[in-house]
């Protein structure tokens, strides 16, 4: 018989997730950058993080873009690319 409770874990596994990699995300980006962002500052879309900041954030994420990409990647979070 089909159990909706397991299916439904699936997801919410899912969505967990993907918030702690947002949190861990935006740890990474902080260190790098100095800019004081919020979780809904960023957003997680087919392995490229959008970040919602000024053009002097953006600057200084896109100064500091290869050092951010390593350091996610050895959290074994799955990123090709910040905009």
């Amino acid at each position: 018989m089909f159990n909706i409770e397991q299916y439904l874990k699936r997801f919410s596994r899912n969505l967990f997730s993907i918030e702690e990699n947002k949190v861990k995300i935006l740890e990474i980006v902080r260190n790098y950058t100095k800019l004081n962002l919020n979780i809904s500052d960023l957003e997680l879309k087919n392995y490229i993080v959008f970040v919602r900041t000024n053009a002097v954030g953006k600057n200084q994420i896109f100064l500091n873009k290869t050092k951010i990409l390593e350091e996610i990647s050895k959290q074994n979070i799955k990123v090709v690319d910040i905009k």
